[in-house]
């Protein structure tokens, strides 16, 4: 089936892609813990997530892609409530499968380590659902803080930041600082 996801835009946990016998398709997995299943694929999925918020991708790709200094893995805002955090969270059965999901970094409570076939971590939302993902605990951890990032930049440039108020990360600079001390921290607790 396909998910009318205008009807449940504000209700997104997250997006997972997944094999059926159908073929590739989607799981969008609601803050209230119910998962519906979209026939379409992940990409599919996303863009037109991206058309219910009126957001054009290419343009928030190539804007944040430039604001980290990074070319991958890029947190994608589609609102103050829905900032999508990319996780790697199945191996590619054929060329051109999609290997990333997203969690809405607002849902995400924890990740944790776990090891099971090529699962590396676990990310844990709040509705008490429990996503596996190929990445290790430091990539997600890294991951998360660049979404908070993305989001302070995206509720500022928005006007929806309280006056007076900062999310601690106003450069680049600073961001590249405090990964480099989670790095050395991580590393110091033993921490993959």
């Amino acid at each position: 089936m396909k998910v009318q996801l205008a009807e449940y835009k504000q209700m997104i946990a997250a997006l997972r892609p997944v094999y059926t016998a159908a073929g590739d398709g989607t799981d969008v997995i609601l803050i209230n813990g119910d998962v519906l299943h979209d026939r379409r694929r992940i990409r599919s999925v996303r863009q037109a997530l991206a058309r219910v918020y009126a957001v054009d991708l290419v343009a928030a790709r190539q804007y944040y892609r430039k604001l980290l200094g990074q070319a991958n893995a890029i947190p994608l805002p589609l609102s103050a409530k829905l900032i999508l955090c990319p996780t790697k969270m199945r191996r590619p059965r054929c060329p051109g499968d999609f290997t990333l999901g997203y969690v809405s970094y607002r849902q995400v409570v924890g990740v944790e380590g776990y090891s099971k076939g090529d699962y590396r971590s676990r990310v844990l939302l709040r509705n008490g659902a429990i996503l596996l993902s190929l990445n290790r605990v430091t990539i997600l951890k890294k991951r998360l803080a660049l979404a908070r990032f993305v989001e302070g930049h995206y509720l500022e440039a928005q006007g929806l930041m309280a006056q007076g108020a900062s999310y601690g990360l106003a450069t680049r600079e600073a961001f590249v600082l405090l990964e480099t001390k989670l790095d050395l921290l991580l590393e110091r607790m033993g921490a993959q």
